[in-house]
């Protein structure tokens, strides 16, 4: 899938750790793993749910990448490492052995990898409009 870059206009007040921290909450609160990286005004969050192992097989594994980067007054969100190899995975073995289960798993996987990016950039959306 295609990575996602959005812009927004944000307060001189805006603090970024603040906005990090929102993430995190709403998305642990959801079963995801996050991780931070803070490089000046940018921050990295990495969020994963599902990966390696069993999981491997099934397609349900989600990871996603989001780079926050702070000039001046605007906030510059960049998505990208989304995680669709257990999803090949799964399809493939649908391919040769207990079609019906992995295809329905990877199915289900890819409604759920494609729609990160959207819940993402949702919540970041929802906690931006409330300043």
């Amino acid at each position: 899938m295609s990575n996602m870059v959005q812009s927004y206009k944000v307060p001189e007040s805006f603090v970024l750790d603040n906005l990090v921290r929102f993430i995190q909450e709403r998305f642990q609160s959801q079963g995801y793993m996050i991780s931070v990286n803070s490089m000046g005004n940018a921050v990295q969050v990495t969020l994963q749910k599902n990966i390696g192992g069993i999981h491997m097989v099934t397609g349900l594994g989600e990871q996603l990448t989001v780079n926050l980067a702070l000039k001046e007054n605007q906030l510059n969100v960049f998505s990208s490492n989304q995680y669709w190899n257990d999803k090949i995975v799964a399809g493939i073995l649908g391919m040769f052995c207990c079609a019906g289960i992995t295809w329905i798993t990877a199915a289900i996987g890819i409604f759920k990898q494609y729609q990160l990016p959207t819940d993402v950039t949702a919540a970041i959306f929802t906690y931006v409009s409330s300043l």
